[in-house]
């Protein structure tokens, strides 16, 4: 995909329609000034934390947000990869905290319990 600079006029458009549109996909600008989605492939993960990318009718990318964007609707279009993802990162992490606060909470008891003349 080729990049092309974007007029600043057509920069305004594309960051006010990002900030009140679903991230986590591409759109096409075309010559009218009218938006249009473009179905993200199954299974890929580059749109993934809500990178949003706009091309224009030729295909060549005009805005790229990068990874992990966050946007005022706080909607993001999910794919399945995209899922899986949040799921296992979700997941790892719920138990990774219960480990860590099972491990901190038992030191501290051992640390207070001493100090107050216990085992």
């Amino acid at each position: 995909m080729n990049f092309r600079h974007p007029s600043p006029e057509q920069t305004e458009i594309i960051k006010n329609f990002i900030r009140k549109h679903p991230s986590g996909q591409t759109y096409r600008l075309d010559e009218k000034g009218n938006f249009i989605d473009v179905p993200k492939e199954n299974w890929t993960l580059k749109y993934y934390c809500g990178r949003v990318i706009v091309v224009d009718d030729h295909g060549n990318e005009l805005y790229n947000t990068g990874c992990c964007y966050c946007n005022a609707s706080s909607q993001t279009n999910l794919n399945s990869a995209e899922i899986l993802v949040n799921k296992c990162v979700y997941g790892f992490g719920k138990i990774a905290l219960k480990i860590i606060s099972a491990l901190l909470g038992h030191e501290d008891r051992n640390r207070s319990s001493k100090r107050y003349g216990g085992k």
